[in-house]
C-alpha cells in the first residue's frame, strides 16, 4: 500500500494527517492508521465509507484477529500483543467512485441495561478528479460476508492455537514418562526423570547449567589420609541431591586443582544447613610411593643358579674355562 493516513480518535474528536484520499477510480491504493482512545475499548467498531454524493455506504468492521491478539513471539525472545485500539484499512473503491470530499463515520456499539449504547465519529477525505477513471476496483464485501470470513477464520486460529497447547501437553508428559542419563548441556524442564551413577532424580525447576560444577567429598576417611570425591559437571545443591555420607565443597574453599594436597586431608564440615558443606580444610601428608622393585634375574642367570645347584647336590662343580 503506497500512502497511510493517520487518524487520531479521542472520544467524539478526530485528528488526521493529511487530508487526501487518493483520486477518483483508486481502490485499496491507501490505508487509514487509526489510533482510538481508551474509551473505545468496551466498544465493537466498524467504519462505514460513503461517496462525495453521500451515497453507496460500505461497511468495514474494525477487528482483531486472535493470531494477533495471542503473544507472536516465545516469551523472552521480545514477543508482543496486539493493541487492541489500534487499526490498518484500506479505503476501499466504493467511496472513490466520486470525485469530492467522501466521508468515513466510525461507530461503536456495546450491549448495555436497560438499552444499547452507541457512539459516532465522522471526518471527511478529499478524493481528487481522474481524466482515465474506467471501470471500478472489485467491490467491497458485504458486513455479512465479511462476517462470516472472520468466523471462519476464528475457528481455524483457535483450532491452531488449542492443537499447540494439547503438544505441548504432550510432549510435556512423554518427557515426564521418561528417564534420561543426565547431561550437562542440555536444559532439563520441572517433572523431567533424570538418572546418574545409578540414582534417579526429579527435576523441581528448569535446570540449564553448562560450565556450572558441583564437588563433593566423602566425609570418611580412608586409611592413608585421603577422601573418595567426585566432580559432577552442570550441578548444584539445589539441583542434585547431595549423596548421604557426602559434603559440598563451596567455590570459597577452592576446586581440586587449588586445594593443598587434595584429597589429602582433614575436614570439618558443617551440617546444619540445608546440606552438609566442607567448612575447613587442613591438608595432610601425601602419602610416599613404594619403590618399584629392581628388574628381575635374566635367562642367564636363571641357567647359571640352575647349574650351581645341580653341582652342589652331586659333589661336582663345573669348570671355569
Amino acid at each position: 500500500m503506497d500512502r497511510t493516513i493517520h487518524v487520531t480518535v479521542n472520544g467524539e474528536f478526530v485528528k488526521k494527517d493529511s487530508k487526501n484520499a487518493g483520486v477518483r477510480g483508486e481502490g485499496n491504493a491507501a490505508k487509514l492508521h487509526i489510533t482510538m482512545s481508551e474509551d473505545w475499548r468496551q466498544y465493537s467498531k466498524r467504519l462505514i465509507w460513503r461517496n462525495a454524493l453521500g451515497e453507496n455506504p460500505v461497511s468495514v468492521l474494525l477487528y482483531k484477529s486472535v493470531a494477533e491478539l495471542v503473544v507472536t513471539q516465545a516469551e523472552g525472545d521480545g514477543g508482543e500483543t496486539a493493541d487492541p485500539l489500534v487499526f490498518d484499512t484500506p479505503i476501499p473503491s466504493e467511496p472513490m467512485a466520486v470525485d469530492g470530499w467522501c466521508s468515513f463515520t466510525i461507530e461503536g456499539f456495546r450491549d448495555s441495561d436497560p438499552t444499547a449504547v452507541a457512539i459516532a465519529v465522522t471526518d471527511y477525505l478529499l478524493v481528487k478528479p481522474n481524466d482515465s477513471f474506467g471501470a471500478p476496483a472489485e467491490p467491497t464485501p458485504t458486513q455479512a460476508q465479511q462476517l462470516q470470513v472472520q468466523i471462519d477464520r476464528i475457528t481455524e486460529e483457535t483450532a491452531a492455537v488449542v492443537q499447540e497447547a494439547v503438544d505441548a501437553l504432550e510432549q510435556a508428559e512423554r518427557d515426564m514418562k521418561v528417564w534420561e542419563p543426565w547431561d550437562s548441556a542440555r536444559t532439563y524442564l520441572p517433572l523431567q526423570k533424570v538418572y546418574r551413577l545409578g540414582s534417579s532424580y526429579i527435576c523441581k525447576q528448569t535446570i540449564h547449567m553448562k560450565g556450572v560444577h558441583m564437588t563433593i567429598i566423602k566425609i570418611e576417611q580412608n586409611k592413608n589420609g585421603s577422601h573418595d570425591n567426585n566432580t559432577i559437571a552442570g550441578a548444584t545443591p539445589e539441583t542434585f541431591p547431595v549423596p548421604e555420607g557426602w559434603a559440598v565443597i563451596p567455590p570459597e574453599l577452592g576446586v581440586p586443582e587449588t586445594i593443598p594436597n587434595y584429597p589429602f586431608g582433614e575436614i570439618v564440615v558443617n551440617d546444619t544447613g540445608d546440606y552438609p558443606e566442607v567448612i575447613q580444610w587442613t591438608a595432610l601428608p601425601i602419602p610416599e610411593s613404594e619403590p618399584e622393585p629392581g628388574p628381575g634375574p635374566t635367562q642367564l642367570d636363571r641357567v647359571e643358579a640352575q647349574a650351581t645347584y645341580t653341582a652342589m647336590m652331586t659333589d661336582t662343580l663345573l669348570k671355569e674355562d
